[in-house]
């Protein structure tokens, strides 16, 4: 059963507007636990930012993890691919466009979508180079 914040998120994704819904509680930890792991990547930098936390790899931002907030659905976590190849085109089969150009989202609902998310986040990493 989807919660009223995610219907209200859907809707505004359809009607083409953003949105930022608190995160859940599960997401809210398993963001900290993914975060924790970015910053020990060369040249990660992170910024506050809307209730997320905005990961740079040096000028350029890949990611944005939650804190309090997310976008889309208090399950996601977005990514973004500042290039396009062969293994962008197929994770954007996968993910979930979002608005603003070069965004995707994934969405975490179990402890077992962390190694997915991961390399998602790796992918968005390299593309940033």
């Amino acid at each position: 059963m989807r919660s009223a914040n995610t219907k209200t998120a859907t809707k505004a994704s359809a009607q083409g507007t953003s949105l930022l819904v608190p995160a859940s509680e599960d997401l809210k930890e398993w963001a900290a636990l993914l975060g924790s792991e970015l910053v020990k990547w060369p040249d990660v930098r992170t910024k506050l930012s809307f209730g997320m936390v905005s990961y740079y790899r040096k000028k350029r931002i890949f990611a944005m993890l939650p804190k309090t907030r997310a976008i889309t659905s208090e399950h996601s976590i977005i990514v973004k691919f500042h290039r396009e190849n062969a293994e962008t085109k197929k994770a954007r089969k996968q993910l979930r466009e979002h608005d603003a150009r070069g965004w995707a989202s994934f969405e975490l609902t179990a402890e077992e979508d962390l190694g997915a998310a991961l390399r998602w986040l790796e992918l968005a990493y390299r593309m940033a180079k």
